[in-house]
């Protein structure tokens, strides 16, 4: 087993930290909070880095030979001079697309990724969309396996948590069930047998000293949504989308359970994932596992998420 030593190099907080950059010309490390525009450079020498602000978001910036910086905003490839002022160099995307990271080539052209992630006010508080759309360009019909990969840890998740959601069924993995339940088994949601020939309540978040490893899926949705309430954290998270799009939901619990690469036990992780296959072979529990459904030629499917914050029921 790998010892890994950690050290905060520059203490500080963001409301979405992306980007990190070393300079090994400077010792300095510059990275940039998305949702407050800001750019921060600091050397962990010292206390206090440097934030230059801008009006836009941020989502990657890269120091210059000359000073200032190279950045990916929503207005496009931005050069930022020492003193703060910017221009936009070029604008390549439409309103509702910005760019996100960014890196610089042996040549010093600035390269960026876009994306279509919306950070906006939803009903409750802040909200987080994601839309996604598949193609299928080939002049047949394809299977397709989508999946989100929704997951949280601590300190949001600990043992005082609860999962609500409008599932009813409850199908564990016919191979990797975790530690907790048998393979291949169904239930109706939340009551689930367990391998000792008890009973487990899936709506009660296992505490990080339980051990307990779960691998299952949650399916006969009402409704694509599930929300996680943490009394510790004092607020909730929603997670809402399409479920004729996405019919089922994984459900993975890992808590300092297994051994070995890549967890080492070192992993405190509850994801509830949503789906539109339930993976494996065909099984006495559930016949159509791993059958993907198929996209017909030359059309698209757009699956949005949306995760939100709440209030505490």
């Amino acid at each position: 087993m790998w010892a890994i030593d950690i050290t905060v190099a520059v203490p500080g907080t963001a409301r979405v930290g992306e980007g990190p950059f070393w300079d090994p010309a400077t010792s300095e490390l510059t990275w940039v909070d998305i949702l407050s525009g800001a750019i921060h450079t600091a050397d962990p020498t010292r206390p206090d880095p440097r934030t230059t602000i801008l009006p836009p978001l941020v989502g990657a910036a890269v120091p210059k030979r000359s000073g200032g910086f190279g950045a990916a905003t929503t207005e496009g490839f931005t050069d930022i001079r020492r003193d703060g002022s910017w221009t936009t160099r070029r604008t390549v995307l439409p309103p509702t697309r910005r760019l996100n990271d960014a890196k610089c080539d042996p040549a010093g052209r600035l390269w960026a990724g876009s994306c279509d992630l919306d950070f906006a006010p939803a009903r409750d508080g802040p909200a987080l969309r994601v839309s996604d759309t598949v193609h299928n360009t080939a002049e047949e019909p394809l299977p397709v396996i989508w999946l989100q990969h929704p997951g949280f840890g601590a300190p949001f998740i600990d043992e005082h948590c609860t999962i609500s959601t409008p599932a009813r069924t409850v199908l564990t993995d016919a191979e990797q069930p975790g530690n907790a339940m048998p393979p291949d088994t169904r239930a109706a949601f939340p009551f689930v047998p367990t391998a000792d020939g008890g009973t487990v309540d899936l709506r009660q978040v296992p505490g990080p000293g339980s051990r307990r490893s779960v691998f299952a899926y949650l399916t006969d949705l009402d409704a694509g949504w599930y929300t996680i309430n943490s009394p510790s954290a004092a607020f909730a998270i929603r997670v809402e989308w399409d479920a004729s799009v996405l019919p089922h939901a994984w459900l993975w619990q890992e808590c300092h359970a297994s051994s070995g690469f890549p967890w080492y036990r070192r992993a405190y992780v509850v994801a509830i994932e949503p789906a539109n296959v339930l993976p494996g072979d065909p099984s006495p529990a559930c016949p159509t596992r791993g059958q993907a459904p198929l996209l017909p030629a030359g059309t698209s499917w757009t699956s949005d998420i949306t995760l939100s914050i709440t209030d505490l029921p």
